[in-house]
């Protein structure tokens, strides 16, 4: 296994294909906007347990995240579809709100079976 790629590269490419902005981001992790741009120019490097913070916030492995040659994503080990993932992605993309209401308005469809206690 060897290094590829930087921590700064990383976290950029998470963070670049990330649809919120460097604020959301931040406030998602914990972090003002600050961090996030000394983290992407590469002025700071998040601490070890912000490594795994953003590991598993983004659902990816420390040692991907540190540059080492590894797949990024693990959730295609899940079985979800493609159409799953897109629908957990954009779950965990969203802020509380919309997450709330996303479920409310799923569970809510007819045609959606529940199980017994998820409603």
């Amino acid at each position: 296994m060897a290094k590829i790629a930087t921590n700064q590269e990383r976290i950029n490419e998470l963070f670049d294909a990330d649809p919120r902005n460097d604020s959301a981001i931040g406030e998602a992790l914990g972090v003002s906007k600050q961090t996030i741009s000394a983290w992407r120019n590469g002025t700071r490097s998040p601490k070890k347990s912000m490594i795994i913070k953003i590991a598993n916030f983004y659902h990816t492995s420390e040692e991907w995240l540190m540059g080492w040659d590894l797949p990024a994503h693990q959730i295609a080990e899940t079985g979800l579809s493609p159409e799953e993932e897109k629908l957990l992605s954009a779950y965990r993309a969203a802020d509380a709100r919309a997450q709330e209401d996303a479920l409310e308005m799923l569970l809510a469809h007819p045609k959606v079976k529940t199980e017994e206690g998820l409603a």
